[in-house]
């Protein structure tokens, strides 16, 4: 994400959040947590403080993280009690392979005499690499990225095509007297570059594709020693998975078909080499281009660079390509950043056509459900709060919020601040609720966005008594029992509700569906399925009313309970 946008997030975020009327009195100590500039590959952890100064006990039902690469993780974050006057500190650590700024928000879920809403804090870390040498590529993706690497290898220092194989053959590639071939395995003894007839020099990008002249046909990123009889069999052929008609193989490496049907013919190198096969073919789209044959109608790169990716990370860099990363940056003067960083890769779209990422918005609401508590109280009116997070790379844009159905005006949306939900933001939706006069009151908020993006459905209740039926049963410290689950959602017909129980809990488990109000609509425990260490249980949606119900996983000493949308 762009550095301005963690500016901008700071200016927002400096004060601590302030505390809304008729929520409880909880706030974190700060908006905002920034671990400034940390490390690649190293754990970085942050802890936020939840105060709860008020005299009411609190309740946390859990943390949720927005965000759009799984960069955040949070410690401590198990359902249990916050008595009045006292603290909760959460432990977030933030790791990454990449160096580039995160942004996250995380949400407290709260239960309070209230009733149920969330607190926002929102997390940063700029990850940087411990040396200098590839700090050009900070926070670059896309186009930006493939650009700054490519003018980086530029001026690079070429070789003549008989002293790039003296080099190959004579000391790069060469092991106390032998040369092993990449694609068979097959050895040879030399000092020196061999009989061709018998051992010659691979260009993993073919001559017949570009790389017949210039710095291209010399450049020892992507000349390899084989077999003689395995270079013919590649031949120019691209890279990609045999299927069928294998005509060729030996060593672990085969040529053939890719698919039935298809007469278009492949080659497919041992698991060894597929790795190097494919940073070598990143290596020189990014250097050359996405070069083409004479006769083609597109780059060479284009009709293989999945499976590559693939093979980019089935077949990891290991210390022989690292060593040799290293003698060809002695001769060259340049590395190859995919043999340093493979991870390059996974920050551009595709790099043989598009290479930016299509822009947009990932959208994310702190709640599945609000619930305002009149029990033992005589207000007639009480205010939460709902908070929707932009994690995506575009802005998005709040047409409306609304509850529905909203015929006595139970639910009134007061304010949407901000409208507009920019990248490495949120906005809060305040919503005013009713006391009911008998029972509850139930409704579904739907925030809507313009330029065609789906809405985001919430459920809404308030009630004066009671709410036993979302109650959980224990309020431990370990959240051992949770529902993780519900797919699809929101429920249009069959769907799967999948839950995880410790081993010894496991027989006791129960799941069972409620009204809002607490009342039983149906048990579906023994339609509970336990497979491979997984359990669910499926149902149909024309059993049960539309709108949303409680589901609630009930076992010998825990439970948990979540909200799913009926439509």
């Amino acid at each position: 994400m762009k550095i301005r946008l963690i500016a901008a997030l700071v200016a927002i975020f400096l004060s601590p959040a302030v505390v809304l009327s008729g929520e409880c009195t909880a706030q974190f100590t700060a908006g905002i947590l920034d671990a400034g500039k940390v490390l690649v590959k190293t754990h970085h952890t942050l802890t936020a403080r939840l105060v709860n100064s008020s005299s009411d006990t609190i309740y946390l039902r859990g943390v949720k993280i927005a965000q759009n690469t799984e960069i955040f993780t949070v410690e401590n974050a198990s359902s249990g009690a916050i008595p009045p006057k006292s603290n909760r500190d959460f432990i977030f650590t933030a790791f990454s392979l990449h160096n580039l700024i995160y942004t996250a928000v995380a949400f407290a879920q709260l239960r309070c005499s209230v009733g149920e809403y969330s607190l926002p804090i929102t997390l940063t870390a700029e990850f940087i690499y411990p040396d200098s040498t590839y700090n050009f590529t900070q926070n670059l993706v896309g186009s930006a990225l493939a650009t700054a690497l490519s003018l980086y290898l530029q001026p690079q220092t070429s070789y003549t095509y008989k002293q790039a194989r003296e080099y190959m053959w004579g000391s790069i590639d060469n092991r106390n007297g032998t040369v092993e071939c990449v694609y068979t395995g097959r050895i040879v003894s030399t000092k020196g570059i061999p009989d061709a007839s018998k051992f010659n020099t691979e260009h993993t990008w073919p001559q017949s594709k570009g790389s017949d002249t210039g710095p291209a046909n010399t450049d020892l990123f992507h000349l390899y020693p084989t077999w003689a009889p395995a270079n013919s069999a590649r031949s120019n052929n691209p890279f990609g998975i045999v299927a069928q008609s294998i005509y060729w193989q030996d060593g672990g490496s085969k040529a053939g078909f890719v698919a039935i049907g298809k007469n278009d013919s492949i080659f497919e190198p041992r698991n060894t080499h597929k790795g190097n096969v494919a940073r070598s073919m990143f290596y020189y789209c990014t250097r050359y281009g996405n070069r083409q044959g004479t006769y083609d109608k597109e780059g060479f790169l284009t009709v293989q660079e999945d499976v590559l990716r693939e093979w980019n990370n089935l077949d990891t860099v290991d210390a022989a390509e690292r060593a040799r990363n290293e003698a060809i940056y002695a001769l060259q003067k340049r590395r190859n950043p995919y043999i340093d960083h493979p991870e390059f890769i996974e920050r551009i779209n595709k790099l043989s056509a598009q290479r930016d990422f299509p822009p947009y918005p990932r959208l994310a609401a702190s709640d599945e459900r609000v619930i305002f508590s009149f029990y033992g109280s005589d207000d007639q009116e009480r205010e939460l709060s709902v908070y929707v997070a932009n994690t995506g790379t575009e802005d998005a844009m709040i047409v409306s919020a609304s509850v529905s159905p909203d015929t006595d005006s139970n639910f009134t949306v007061t304010d949407i601040t901000p409208k507009e939900l920019t990248v490495a933001n949120w906005t809060r939706i305040k919503i005013r609720a009713k006391r009911p006069k008998t029972g509850n009151i139930d409704g579904t908020l739907k925030i809507r966005f313009a330029d065609g993006l789906p809405s985001i459905p919430i459920a809404v209740s308030a009630t004066a008594s009671q709410p036993s039926a979302i109650e959980e049963s224990s309020l431990a410290q370990e959240q051992i029992t949770q529902i993780t689950d519900c797919t699809p959602h929101p429920v249009l017909d069959e769907a799967t509700v999948a839950f995880s129980v410790p081993e010894y809990l496991a027989a006791s488990a129960r799941i069972i569906f409620y009204a809002p109000n607490g009342r039983l609509l149906a048990d579906v425990t023994p339609n509970i399925i336990r497979q491979n260490g997984y359990s669910y249980v499926k149902f149909h949606r024309y059993d049960l009313p539309t709108g949303f119900i409680i589901v609630r996983l009930l076992t010998s000493t825990s439970s948990d309970a979540r909200i799913i949308i009926l439509e």
